[in-house]
């Protein structure tokens, strides 16, 4: 059990490219003295280092092939759920934003009979699902690549960013909680995706169960300036008031037909 929860805690790190110790202890519902442990392998394995509170990254062991595929998750079908019913508030013609993150690209998966669609992303794996569809048209966000989250990053994103008026924007999140909002591990992340909201008449936030109660280490979006969020759960009373206080509609997917 051991071996796989820190093969799980790879491919974590590998898609996240940071985690406080927080954050994990809640993801593998463990103790943090046992999450100091497996870092510890971690960090002997020479797969990440320790930063104040968490761990990040190692980039100068990254390489192309420990890429964790969204399709390897242990909980894909729990985003794949997500990404449908993400996908099924898609309208044809309409012009949306897609962020980095995991389900994002189950939501591609979906759109292959939407009719005239625009999709501007910076996540590379939208754009290579995105690829297999001629009924999507690609817009690529410039910059950088960022190999931790498997994005692009970049002033070019955000100058972009600034002219565009989109219909929607699908965002991921690393957690949210009733405290911080929806809160991202990376500062470059942060940035693109507050530039996405401001570009969107409608917000949308996917995030699985796992995602609840979890905090990284930037804000970037408040409850209040939320229209959707779609999870793969029922979450606790306090959440439920929350999104009702603040108007967000909570769509929680199922695995039946959308």
């Amino acid at each position: 059990m051991k071996a796989k929860r820190i093969q799980d805690m790879e491919r974590f790190l590998i898609e996240h490219g940071s985690s406080t110790l927080e954050q994990l202890c809640h993801t593998f519902n463990v103790s943090e003295n046992t999450i100091r442990r497996d870092i510890n392998q971690l960090i002997q394995n020479g797969l990440v280092k320790k930063v104040y509170g968490g761990v990040i990254i190692s980039n100068k062991n990254y390489n192309l092939n420990s890429i964790c595929h969204p399709s390897q998750l242990n909980y894909s079908k729990e985003l794949d759920i997500i990404g449908e019913k993400a996908a099924s508030m898609v309208n044809d013609g309409d012009i949306i934003l897609i962020s980095s993150g995991t389900t994002s690209y189950y939501m591609v998966r979906h759109l292959k009979n939407k009719k005239d669609i625009t999709v501007i992303t910076n996540n590379i794996f939208v754009i290579i699902e995105a690829l297999n569809y001629d009924n999507i048209k690609l817009i690529v966000l410039g910059g950088d690549i960022h190999k931790s989250t498997n994005s692009i990053i970049g002033l070019e994103a955000l100058v972009s960013l600034e002219k565009m008026n989109t219909h929607k924007v699908f965002l991921g999140a690393n957690g949210l909680s009733i405290n911080t909002g929806f809160t991202n591990s990376s500062n470059f992340e942060v940035e693109i995706k507050k530039a996405m909201v401001k570009a969107s008449d409608k917000i949308i936030v996917m995030a699985d169960h796992t995602k609840f109660d979890v905090v990284s280490l930037y804000t970037f979006l408040g409850f209040k300036d939320v229209d959707v969020l779609i999870t793969d759960q029922l979450p606790n009373a306090q959440y439920i008031d929350c999104f009702a206080q603040n108007n967000v509609q909570l769509i929680v997917a199922d695995d039946k037909p959308v």
